[in-house]
Formats: structure tokens, C-alpha cells, sequence
């Protein structure tokens, strides 16, 4: 009799043990699928003479991004992003397909909130202390998820960014495809001492913010890592542009945020507007002030 009730709670406790499994995976998978979704497409060059470079070259990385840009005047917010990097000796032939993870939760497609999708290419450099260089961006806007726009099969278009030695300059001339935004990041309303704390990755953009509506496109980047230790405001920096693409009737605006290497936190970031480059605005020496969160 006992060895039959033993056998009897072995059979219960299995049985409750594979009930109990399965409803946890459902239930996880259910909460994985009720959050997890993509935004999917392909990346082709852009007109002009983007076309002649069918790929994008070695020691690489593209950056596709999914990002909120429902305030004008405000860095946009990244809500989703893919990375795929270039080895020594590979390259990556266009038409480039994307897969962009993101959560649902915080898309809300019947308000004005404004989405779009964008993408970057840097040259990785051969050693720590050079700067990375830009060589590929999107200069139009692709909006998608709200609004009626797409949210699978988005076709965008990187523009080839030209090297002085590729756009050889005229007899005479000054001019130069290259030029930089200078500045500092200084504190805003946080206590005074207050730093960037470690591993923290300081995002400084130079962007077209002329329509409202649509995304702000961005026209340059620079990444400031803040090590162990952290950084000390104020934080001097350089973000490099093409200036035979800035208009004097266009809005460009500078925008700081700082974000953790592990979580991608937003601690810091700037509120206010900050333009620069058009309509007797500053090429240099702009001071972007950011607040703590």
C-alpha cells in the first residue's frame, strides 16, 4: 500500500511539475510577443554619385536606427537600433536588409507621435587614439509605424559622404567638403560638482530641424566615451559636417545626450535649442547645456 500512494504523488508531483512548465512558458513567451516587435527593409545608395559605390567597405560599422523624433527642438530618442559591423577584409554589397527590434509598448500609432528611421556608416580607425570618420548618412526622412506609415519593407538610402581627396576643389577656391562644429557641454540645473558618470557613452548630434512634422536628419555625430572615472563638465567637442549641404533657410540644431554602455540609461540630456550654422547662428564656440535625470 505504500509504494502504490508513493507512486500515486510521484505521478501528481510529475504531473503538476509539466503543468506548471508549460503555463510559465506560455505565459513568457505570450509577455516576449506582446512586446517584441520589428520594423524591417533594405538600404540602397542614394542618387548622384552614391551610386558608383555598390558597397559599403571593410573595418565598418552601419547604424540603423528607429528613432522619436515628435519634438522638433528637442535629440530625438532612440526607441530601436541594429549594428552591423565590417570586418578587415569584408564589405557589405547594397541592397542592405535591416532588422530593427523595438517595443511596442511605447509606440502609440493613433497619436502624433512622429517615428522615423535613420542610418549612419563610420570608418572604424586602425588605432584607439584617431577619430572615427563618417563616411555614409541618410539625408531624407523615413517615417514609419504611426500615421499610416510602414512598418515592414522600408525602402531608405544612404548618401556616400566625399573625402576632400574625392571632390577635388577648384582652382581659387577656399572652399573644403569638410568643416567642424566646435563647442562645450556645460551643466544646466544639476548641483554644481555634478560629472558624467563611468561608462557612459556622450551622444553629440548636429541636425536638420526645419519641419516639425517629420524626422530631424541628422547632419553630424560625435561619440565621447567617459571611461572609469567619468567625465568632468565642461566637455569639449567637434562634430564634423558637410558644408556644401547646409542652407541658410534651413533650421540646424545642435543636441546632447549621455546614455549608459550597459542598459542604455538616458541620465543626461539636453532640453533646450541650440542652433547653429544658419541665419547668422554660431559655427563655433556653442555651449550646449544638458540637465541630469
Amino acid at each position: 500500500m505504500p509504494n502504490r500512494f508513493s507512486s500515486l504523488f510521484s505521478l501528481f508531483t510529475f504531473t503538476f511539475f509539466v503543468l506548471y512548465t508549460s503555463a510559465q512558458s506560455i505565459m513568457t513567451n505570450h509577455h516576449h510577443h506582446s512586446h517584441s516587435h520589428f520594423i524591417t527593409g533594405k538600404i540602397f545608395p542614394g542618387p548622384g554619385r552614391s551610386i558608383e559605390y555598390p558597397r559599403i567597405g571593410s573595418n565598418s560599422r552601419l547604424t540603423i536606427q528607429l528613432l522619436d523624433v515628435s519634438l522638433m527642438d528637442a535629440p530625438s530618442i532612440t526607441l530601436g537600433e541594429q549594428v552591423i559591423v565590417t570586418g578587415a577584409r569584408q564589405t557589405l554589397d547594397f541592397p542592405i536588409a535591416f532588422k530593427i527590434p523595438y517595443d511596442a509598448s511605447k509606440v502609440r500609432k493613433n497619436s502624433h507621435q512622429s517615428l522615423s528611421v535613420s542610418a549612419r556608416v563610420v570608418e572604424i580607425p586602425d588605432h584607439a587614439s584617431a577619430e572615427e570618420e563618417l563616411t555614409w548618412i541618410t539625408t531624407t526622412r523615413y517615417p514609419v509605424l504611426t500615421n499610416g506609415h510602414p512598418s515592414d519593407n522600408v525602402e531608405i538610402q544612404l548618401e556616400r559622404v566625399y573625402a576632400p581627396e574625392e571632390n577635388p576643389v577648384p582652382t581659387g577656391t577656399e572652399e573644403t567638403r569638410t568643416s567642424a562644429l566646435t563647442g562645450r557641454i556645460v551643466r544646466g540645473k544639476a548641483e554644481a560638482g555634478a560629472k558624467i558618470g563611468p561608462k557612459s557613452m556622450v551622444k553629440v548630434q548636429l541636425s536638420d530641424t526645419s519641419l516639425m512634422d517629420v524626422a530631424a536628419v541628422v547632419m553630424g555625430e560625435q561619440w565621447i566615451e567617459t571611461g572609469e572615472e567619468g567625465l568632468e563638465l565642461p566637455i569639449e567637442f567637434k562634430v564634423m559636417y558637410d558644408p556644401s549641404v547646409i542652407e541658410d533657410f534651413r533650421t540646424y540644431s545642435v543636441s546632447v545626450r549621455v546614455e549608459t554602455l550597459e542598459g542604455n540609461d538616458l541620465t543626461w540630456i539636453s532640453t533646450s535649442s541650440h542652433r547653429v550654422l544658419s541665419r547668422d547662428s554660431p559655427r563655433d564656440g556653442v555651449e550646449v547645456d544638458i540637465d541630469q535625470l
